[in-house]
């Protein structure tokens, strides 16, 4: 089922409740950001199916975070979006001197889950990103 959350986070815990009684062998919920992602988990909570239902989001903020620390949410595929403005400034600023681009630049993100949060959050999360590129993943 696709319902949409309307990018808030009471409209995302209502559709999941519905969501959860018209489908009650459902597995998992995946929302286009964390806030409804954090209501889906409410709901999930809720309906007492933490165990059984997956909740993944997207943004990475900090909220999704602790959630997932916490054992609620599943996972945020985290963007760092910092670190993506600081390679777009490097792109422009090197296609103004003139230098040849590739065709596709790559910008960081990773899948956070309970086993990597600490790895890709605060200072540590540059490093371990460069490490991924290193090793191609």
């Amino acid at each position: 089922a696709s319902v949409p959350g309307n990018w808030d986070r009471q409209t995302s815990y209502d559709a999941a409740t519905n969501i959860l009684q018209q489908h009650p062998d459902l597995i998992g919920f995946y929302a286009n950001n964390d806030g409804m992602a954090l209501g889906i988990v409410e709901a999930v909570k809720a309906a007492g199916l933490q165990d059984k239902v997956a909740v993944f989001g997207t943004d990475g903020i900090s909220d999704a975070y602790a959630s997932i620390r916490a054992g609620e949410l599943t996972g945020t595929v985290d963007s760092f979006p910092v670190l993506t403005g600081e390679v777009a400034l490097e792109t422009a600023l090197r296609l103004v001197a003139g230098q040849k681009l590739p065709r596709v630049v790559a910008t960081p993100q990773a899948l956070i889950t309970k086993d990597n949060a600490d790895r890709y959050s605060g200072a540590g999360a540059r490093k371990a990103l460069l490490e991924d590129a290193a090793a191609g993943q």
